[in-house]
């Protein structure tokens, strides 16, 4: 009998995670199309694995200044994103050359990626397009 209720625990566990990055996946589609109405949308990501994940949402308008930008950063389906303060009304390029002055890199000297960074030069590819 124990290992029946073992194995239920384990797919009800499975069951719930699922659920819970259903919800986190709607939300996330959801802040996009919020974001879509501030302009062009740029996105960039860090997945980690030993740390927390990171999703950079940039909205820009057709000038490249930042409207707004959010934050997702955690390790679980329950992060959220967050605004990122001070940033509205900045110039994309102003914003990149900040970035880059920031970045961190690793012990081989290869710049960490920076989701940031990621969300700028998509933003930049589309605006020169």
């Amino acid at each position: 009998m124990g290992i029946e209720k073992l194995i239920l625990i384990l797919f009800g566990l499975i069951f719930i995670q699922g659920l819970f990055t259903f919800v986190q996946v709607k939300n996330y589609n959801k802040m996009i199309r919020q974001m879509k109405n501030y302009g062009m949308v740029g996105i960039g990501m860090k997945k980690g694995r030993l740390t927390p994940g990171r999703i950079i949402l940039l909205a820009v308008d057709e000038n490249g200044i930042v409207v707004k930008g959010l934050n997702m950063k955690g390790f679980s389906v329950f992060a959220r994103f967050r605004e990122i303060k001070d940033i509205g009304g900045t110039d994309l390029r102003v914003l990149k050359e900040s970035v880059k002055q920031n970045l961190k890199y690793n012990k081989k000297g290869i710049a960490k990626p920076d989701p940031l960074l990621q969300a700028i030069e998509g933003l930049e590819k589309r605006l020169a397009s």
